[in-house]
């Protein structure tokens, strides 16, 4: 299910020329458990621009649970 997000998540941005970094920042952000990590990572989107699309993935971030592997 989780994968079918992401996968969504490809399909939804496929458009856009940055999609592979911001589908691999966010693996990362629901991969890493350390809170500075997840903070650093969402420092450097807010401080790039504030494209809707970032916004968003930031939104979707924040309900997805921490990695239940780690």
């Amino acid at each position: 299910m989780l994968m079918a997000f992401f996968i969504k998540l490809v399909v939804l941005f496929q458009g856009y020329a940055i999609c592979q970094h911001l589908i691999l920042d966010l693996l990362l952000m629901w991969i890493v458990t350390d809170q500075f990590m997840v903070d650093f990572l969402m420092d450097k989107y807010l401080s790039e621009t504030y494209h809707l699309h970032r916004i968003l993935l930031i939104y979707f971030l924040q309900k997805l649970p921490m990695n239940p592997l780690l």
